[in-house]
């Protein structure tokens, strides 16, 4: 999302896993390409390890924002299905706290809570609790739509709609092709479709 609050598709690329060296290849060519990050404000992860170590390689110094969705999900799986929604709803108060400072009062009121009963779900949530509150250093505006990942994965729902109605691709560049055509689709209907909250000239 830019600055002038348009959303953009830029780039995509295959990959038969999301490999540190994977990650690294996508990345170090978008910095190739001109991305080089001196607007750069938050850059929001699913967690994949593999794509951490290449942004430490390529964007080091830009604040990551760890997607709360990912990390709930991850969560519930260190929890006994009688707690999971009890402490998911607790857990959810975090990120929509008035600011950082009551959102750390409720994470540690949420830890002391379910640290006897449930401690690697605890240690799940605790470890990315930097990441998971870096939304909250920009506008209030923002908060809902950079606290996780979901603005993306729309989009890569809709590539998936679209690609399994394939039964396979003749090769790598047939595939490239659809992807292509679905994301220049994407783009083209947000064209005039500005996210004013995003945008530092509105």
């Amino acid at each position: 999302i830019t600055i002038f609050g348009k959303r953009e598709l830029i780039a995509f690329r295959q990959a038969k896993e999301e490999s540190y060296d994977a990650w690294l290849n996508f990345i170090d060519d978008l910095y190739k390409r001109g991305i080089k990050g001196s607007n750069l404000k938050l850059i929001v992860t699913d967690g994949s390890k593999g794509l951490h170590g290449a942004l430490d390689m390529v964007y080091p110094l830009v604040s990551r924002q760890a997607c709360w969705v990912h990390k709930l999900r991850r969560v519930s799986n260190y929890l006994p299905k009688r707690y999971q929604e009890e402490c998911h709803n607790e857990a959810t108060k975090i990120y929509l706290a008035n600011g950082k400072q009551e959102a750390l009062v409720l994470f540690k009121s949420w830890r002391r809570h379910w640290l006897g009963r449930c401690p690697k779900a605890v240690q799940c949530l605790e470890k990315d609790i930097d990441n998971l509150l870096s939304f909250f250093d920009l506008p209030r505006k923002h908060w809902v739509k950079i606290r996780t990942t979901n603005v993306i994965e729309r989009q890569f729902k809709e590539v998936r709609r679209r690609t399994n109605v394939f039964s396979c691709f003749s090769n790598i560049a047939s595939c490239d092709r659809i992807i292509y055509a679905i994301f220049t689709h994407l783009n083209d209907n947000w064209k005039e479709c500005r996210l004013k909250d995003f945008t530092q000239f509105a």
